[in-house]
């Protein structure tokens, strides 16, 4: 592999590995809303949102580690998320994850919206981003819908 390519693999790396970081601070923030809500609405946290979530975290992180080792690149560290800082709610704190989420979501899109992902990437890639992005729509939707339930 030339120089530039695995510098530009590198990159790639890094942006992929930002942006499952961010997973991980939404995860952080939907915990920590969870353990705040009654069993009913909990249960439904954790159906819509949480597990959807988790599994989306859990890819990204595999696709990071897969990419890495086939490219040949060292593995990236992935800092696990800080605790989330105090909110004035459970509304605020799934608010924050929702964001999060957009946040990485528009990250990934940019990452495949670059002229040279294509180039960039394998199949086993643009195959675990699929699955991450459709997750993430999922959790989104779930999110938004309970956030319209906690109120203002």
């Amino acid at each position: 592999m030339e120089p530039r390519d695995r510098e530009s693999r590198s990159q790639l790396l890094a942006a992929l590995a930002a942006q499952t970081e961010r997973l991980g601070r939404a995860v952080a923030q939907v915990a920590e809303a969870y353990d705040h809500l009654d069993e009913r609405t909990a249960e439904r946290l954790e159906e819509g949102l949480f597990k959807p979530l988790q599994r989306a975290y859990g890819r990204a992180q595999r696709a990071v580690r897969e990419y890495a080792a086939s490219q040949g690149l060292p593995q990236p560290t992935l800092n696990q998320a800080p605790p989330p800082l105090p909110a004035v709610g459970v509304r605020e704190l799934v608010a924050r994850a929702l964001s999060e989420l957009e946040e990485a979501d528009l990250g990934l899109v940019a990452i495949q919206d670059d002229e040279l992902y294509p180039e960039l990437s394998d199949p086993p890639l643009r195959a675990a981003l699929g699955e991450v992005r459709s997750a993430l729509a999922g959790c989104l939707q779930a999110g938004r819908e309970l956030i319209k339930e906690f109120g203002r």
